[in-house]
């Protein structure tokens, strides 16, 4: 059985698909998926100024015979529901905001968080047919949910071509067809740090895998610690004890939408939320315990734990 790996830039990471068949069709679905993943790229991606997305922030609405956009809209504000609005497409505002303080290490005036804060509101888009509106001063990023929602995509696309063996990662998004071990990297280690470092290790069959976590962009101030993932709640980042967060389920839109919007929500909601939609958990805390849902505890292994349990 060969081994085939193929790289595909997109959505501001780079994608990684492996599968291990000897079907001779492989080739051209890995062809397929490449297409699948520029072209939403080029509909989804805040940073052209060409795209749907680009667009509909600039003039407040679009119409669009994307039904996946659609779709994926659809779904988010279906998440911001769910997660009770900790989950918010709308935040763009206090994401520019807080990328900018964490680049530049210097807090943002209080005014300016409260005026982005005011146009914050998954409840202001309406989606009527194939038009997508938002409400006046609004913006969207699908950042939060893009990865997950096109990692559904291809592994329909690998099921379809009885794929039975397989490996999708798309930077944090990770499904897996068939069996095999995911590796959670050490949030305790400098992201840029030469050699990678990994804390857990986790056997997962046909599920899609999920990890978010706050360290990924952060500073320090006064003793505080701000990252890149909002409450939209408060227009602040998200006060909470978690370093990182890995979510195990069926859905990849779903798990991506909910490990943001947990970093703010109250523990007990969040299990209440997992339960009712049969997602496992594993939460890495600042100080280093490991918090999971007991039906995926017997499939953790501890890696090079102990030299860096703590920051």
């Amino acid at each position: 059985m060969r081994n085939i790996t193929k790289v595909i830039k997109g959505l501001g990471t780079t994608n990684i698909i492996s599968v291990k068949s000897d079907d001779d069709n492989v080739e051209k679905v890995l062809s397929d998926i490449e297409m699948l993943i520029q072209g939403y790229d080029r509909l989804w991606s805040i940073y052209s100024p060409d795209s749907l997305v680009t667009t509909l922030n600039k003039k407040g609405e679009v119409y669009t015979f994307s039904s996946k956009t659609i779709d994926i809209v659809r779904r988010a504000m279906q998440y911001s529901i769910d997660t009770d609005g900790y989950f918010d497409i709308t935040t763009r505002p206090l994401n520019i905001i807080w990328k900018n303080a964490i680049k530049n290490k210097k807090m943002p005036a209080k005014a300016d968080i409260d005026d982005a804060r005011n146009s914050v509101d998954y409840r202001g888009i309406s989606l009527l047919g194939n038009e997508i509106k938002l409400k006046k001063g609004q913006s969207i990023d699908l950042g939060g949910i893009a990865k997950g929602f096109l990692l559904d995509e291809i592994i329909i696309m690998l099921n379809d071509a009885s794929i039975t063996n397989a490996t999708v990662n798309l930077g944090g998004a990770v499904g897996i067809i068939g069996r095999n071990e995911i590796l959670i990297r050490n949030p305790f280690k400098p992201l840029k740090s030469r050699d990678m470092s990994y804390i857990l290790s986790v056997d997962i069959e046909d599920k899609c895998v999920v990890t978010s976590g706050s360290y990924e962009q952060e500073y320090e101030k006064n003793g505080n610690r701000y990252h890149h993932i909002i409450n939209p709640m408060t227009g602040y980042p998200a006060d909470t004890n978690i370093k990182s967060i890995t979510l195990i389920g069926d859905e990849g839109s779903k798990l991506d939408a909910y490990a943001t919007g947990i970093f703010s929500m109250d523990i007990s909601d969040v299990m209440k939320l997992l339960c009712k939609n049969n997602i496992e958990m594993i939460a890495i805390l600042n100080d280093g315990r490991i918090l999971a849902t007991d039906s995926i505890k017997t499939n953790i292994k501890e890696v090079q734990y102990e030299k860096y349990n703590k920051r």
